[in-house]
Formats: C-alpha cells, sequence, structure tokens
C-alpha cells in the first residue's frame, strides 16, 4: 500500500511538472545578424517567464540569408538567462561552410531538441528572463548586416517552482502518512 501510494504521489508530481511545461514559438523573420557576440548592433529578444523557470528544450525551423561574404555556417542565436549564464549557442548552419551569396537555405531540427540529452545542462531563469541574442561567430562585414534570418524558434519552458512545490507536497502528504 505504501509503495502504491507513493507510486501515485510521484507519478502526480511528474505529470503535474509537465502538464505545467509550455513551448513558446518565436517569429524570427527580419532579425538581422549583425556582428560578433555582445556588440551593441546585435538583435537581442528578452521573453519573462515566472521567476525558477527552466529552458528544457529548444527547437528551429529557419532560413537564413547571409550578405556580403558572410557564410551560412556564422549566424548565431545564444540562448542565456538574463545575465549571460547558462549560454547555449545555436548556429543552424555550421555545418554548411559556403558563402550565400544571397540565396536563403532552410535549416530545421525537426521539433524539440531536448537539452540534457544532448549533454547540455537546462538554462534555469531565476528572475524569469530568457535572452537570445543574434550575432556572428566570424563578422564579415563590421557594423553591417551579415545575415537575415526568417522563421521560428521553439522553447519548452517548465515553471520550476510549480515543480519543486508539488514534490514537497508529495514528502509531506507521505512523511504525515507513515507517522500514522
Amino acid at each position: 500500500m505504501k509503495k502504491s501510494l507513493l507510486a501515485a504521489l510521484l507519478a502526480t508530481v511528474l505529470y503535474s511538472t509537465q502538464a505545467a511545461a509550455g513551448t513558446v514559438t518565436i517569429d524570427v523573420g527580419g532579425v538581422g545578424s549583425w556582428d560578433e557576440l555582445s556588440d551593441p548592433d546585435n538583435v537581442v529578444i528578452t521573453l519573462g517567464f515566472a521567476p525558477g523557470a527552466v529552458v528544457t528544450a529548444i527547437g528551429w525551423d529557419v532560413e537564413i540569408t547571409p550578405s556580403g561574404d558572410s557564410w551560412y555556417s556564422e549566424p548565431t542565436a545564444r540562448f542565456s538567462d538574463s545575465i549571460g549564464g547558462g549560454a547555449i549557442d545555436l548556429t543552424p548552419g555550421i555545418l554548411d561552410a559556403d558563402s550565400g551569396d544571397g540565396i536563403p537555405v532552410a535549416y530545421s531540427s525537426g521539433g524539440l531538441v531536448d537539452l540534457t540529452s544532448m549533454g547540455l545542462a537546462d538554462i534555469v531563469l531565476a528572475d524569469g528572463l530568457l535572452r537570445i541574442e543574434f550575432f556572428e561567430t566570424f563578422d564579415d562585414n563590421p557594423d553591417a548586416l551579415d545575415a537575415m534570418w526568417s522563421g521560428t524558434l521553439t522553447v519548452r519552458v517548465i515553471p520550476l517552482p510549480a515543480a519543486v512545490w508539488l514534490f514537497g507536497c508529495a514528502v509531506v502528504a507521505l512523511a504525515g502518512w507513515r507517522r500514522r
């Protein structure tokens, strides 16, 4: 009886955590990739979630259109918390060592990619802010547009405090039941 109650409580916690997870799709149509990381010309998108939320997966369906001497392998999107911690760089065309000459090329993840299955840590958003900076790994055209993005980026976010609270409730309930 105790084991089945424990299993039921843990299943409820896991189900509630998954149910609380949400996906957010970001339209990156017209977003430019300008200069190297942290340059003031770069486009930065900031999204707000509940403090303590966790980004657990990222997906992409984008087209990259390089300009000038820029290559498909250079435009990058950095996902991080608001102060740059827990950073994960997404370079959709990383294996495409070719200059673009203004021709768009599509890249897709084929769905959401779980970060931990890729050996990466989830991004914890202590203040609830997810920062996405679009930059070039090599700046072919300083202070000028190197590439254009179009399409969408998708992130799966789990509001961590709810999961912790539910787990804590399950532990307290078990302790109270066990004491009886």
